[in-house]
Parts: C-alpha cells; structure tokens; sequence
C-alpha cells in the first residue's frame, strides 16, 4: 500500500464510527501529516500575548480514564499535553464533560480546552462549557474576559495560563485550506469540509425561530423527534406501543405517533406535530388524549379541550437554541410528566 493516502482511504476501515469520531480521526490524520496545518491550528488559538506551545503531535481517544475520553490531545515537543480537543457535530455535551478535560492540561505553561463544532451551534454550546466550568461544585474553574467572534468564542481562565477556546469547524479548516501548501493535504481538508457539509445539512441546528414559519422549516426534524420521544418512552418502561400505530399518513393537518401510558387507565394518547395557530403558536408538539381519561384526575393547568369535548391536547414546549438530544430529552421529561398524572402509582 502506498505511504501516501488520502484522507478517505485513511478513514475507510473505520466507517461505522460515530460521526465525531470519524471527523476526529480525519482532523488529527491531517494535523499529524501537515506542519502548516498545525501552525495554522496554533495560530487560530494565539490570543494577544497568550502563545501556546507549538503542536508537534496530535493523538485521538486518548483514554487513561475510563470516564474521560477527550476526542484529541495535543502534545508539544517536551510530550507534555498542551491541547485538549472535543468535536462535536451536534452530540450533547455530557456532563462535567469540559471541567474533566481541562484537569488533563498540563498544569504549567500555556494550555487551550479547545471545542470544534458547527458554526450555527456555538451559541448553544459555548453557555454551557462555560457553565461546567464555571459552576463545578468541586473544583470551579472561574473564566474572566469573554471574546465573541463571528465563528469563535475565548475566555481566559483566571490567574492560570490557559485558554478555553471554541470555533466552528467552518473557521478552522478555511484557516487550514489557505496554510497547507500541498495539494494533498488541500484534498483532504476538502473531504473533511464535505463530511462537515454533510452533516450540517442532516443535521438539527438549534432553533431559534421560535415562531410557526420556524417550526415549520423545521417540519423533517420534528417528525423524527416524535418517533424518537415515543421510542425513548418505551425503552424507559413508561409507554407502550403494542398495537398502536401511527397517524394516516395521507393527513395533513398533523402527524403523530400513539402510544399508551403503562399503568394508567387511557387506552391511548398521541404525540404530534401539529401546527395549531389558533390555540397556542408557540410550540409545533402537541400531546393530545381523550378528555374523559382525566376524569377524576387532577388536568393539567395547560389543557385545551378540543372537538366538542370529546378530546383535549397539551402542548409540548420546546427549549429553543439547542441541540436535538437536549431538546428530545426535554420532550421525553414532558411525557413523563403526562405518565406521572396518568398514573397514580407513579412517580414524577
């Protein structure tokens, strides 16, 4: 096999990874191959007077901590860890996820906590590295001059010599196309670019456009959010689908998935997108049951009666500016909440 690859032909072997992996490995096989890459890299992370330690390696899935796996670590020439990197696509950030790399810098001498992640998700994001920093119940790390850029987010950590540091995909690798000087290494920064496109254009940027217009853009992504609610409910043991199905799918004024709530006496309940304008515009998820099944039972402050009686609907709100796991587990707590007043054997 020839000693020059692409970057495709690197990743080949490796195609059922997630996503982030996949975009990892492609990032540190061209890191590690091009020098102007890693000094466009180093560049991008310079800040001032602040200089880190010039990149001389980078490794993937370093993991010397079965809890704390950093997606990439970058060494200088001493070997020392001057770089943590975590990539995102639009996975949820996990908790403590960004105060457990920062402790593996090196304790001395310039170090970054470097995000890379889509351009339109950094507003979600960069809130929430700051806060798991910041509001660590352990060992809080306080962040002092917040920079906002286009395509790019930078605190400093207070009296440490360290950055965190968050730029978009689309940024870092412009900044490395325009350094490599080969032609090889600009193909493979072109593929990572398409396989940044891809998911980009698959993916769920978090809404902002809280509006129906906006929900409506988004109609592809909450159909699936509903599937994916309902199934999420049932592996959790509090829904079932045994012998409910879908809507029609020749409806138009709606498209839901039903389910039953284990435990309770309803024998079936729906989530739906559904956009109801005259009733409550601010969200496209409806939970809708029959009215009689709350007979007895204390109704949600939010119910809406609807078709003479006869049925009633509860809206799901959405989170808004974030990601799609955080918002799917938002409208998973939502039909848990529908089990507990359902049920009066369960347990909010």
């Amino acid at each position: 096999m020839p000693e020059s690859r692409s970057v495709l032909a690197h990743l080949a072997p490796w195609f059922y990874q997630p996503v982030e992996d996949r975009g990892t490995d492609a990032l540190a096989y061209i890191l590690n191959k091009s020098a102007a890459c890693r000094s466009a890299l180093d560049s991008l992370l310079h800040d001032g007077d602040f200089r880190p330690m010039h990149t001389l390696k980078v490794e993937t899935q370093v993991m010397d901590d079965p809890e704390s796996r950093p997606d990439m670590v970058g060494h200088d020439e001493s070997g020392d860890r001057r770089l943590m990197v975590e990539v995102k696509f639009w996975a949820v950030l996990q908790p403590r996820q960004a105060w457990r790399y920062y402790q593996k810098l090196e304790k001395s001498g310039p170090a970054v906590l470097l995000f890379i992640c889509p351009e339109s998700a950094i507003k979600s994001y960069w809130p929430q590295v700051c806060a798991q920093l910041e509001e660590d119940e352990e060992e809080p790390v306080p962040l002092e001059r917040h920079e906002i850029f286009d395509r790019m987010r930078r605190a400093k950590v207070a009296r440490e010599n360290r950055r965190v540091v968050m730029v978009s995909w689309e940024l870092l690798l412009d900044r490395m196309a325009a350094a490599a000087l080969d032609f090889e290494a600009r193909s493979d920064i072109h593929q990572l670019q398409g396989l940044v496109q891809m998911q980009n254009d698959a993916a769920f940027p978090p809404l902002t456009d809280m509006t129906v217009p906006g929900f409506a853009a988004r109609d592809e992504h909450l159909r699936k959010m509903v599937g994916d609610a309902v199934e999420r409910g049932r592996k959790d043991g509090f829904l079932s689908v045994k012998g409910l199905l879908w809507t029609n799918p020749t409806r138009t004024d709606c498209f839901g998935r039903y389910f039953s709530v284990i435990g309770a006496n309803a024998p079936w309940a729906r989530l739906s997108v559904e956009y109801r304008q005259d009733r409550y515009s601010h969200t496209p998820l409806w939970i809708m049951t029959r009215t009689e099944d709350w007979e007895g039972l204390p109704r949600p402050s939010n119910l809406v009666e609807g078709d003479g009686g006869k049925h009633s609907w509860i809206p799901v709100s959405l989170k808004g500016n974030a990601v799609y796991g955080e918002e799917l587990a938002h409208v998973v707590d939502q039909l848990r909440n529908l089990s507990a007043a359902l049920c009066t054997d369960t347990v909010a």
